[in-house]
């Protein structure tokens, strides 16, 4: 379950860039 692992990880710190981008 590497996947959902990455898909955890990796979720929080796009949106985080996205808001960033936004921001």
């Amino acid at each position: 379950v590497l996947s959902s692992n990455n898909f955890s990880g990796e979720l929080p710190q796009t949106l985080k860039s996205l808001t960033n981008m936004t921001d």
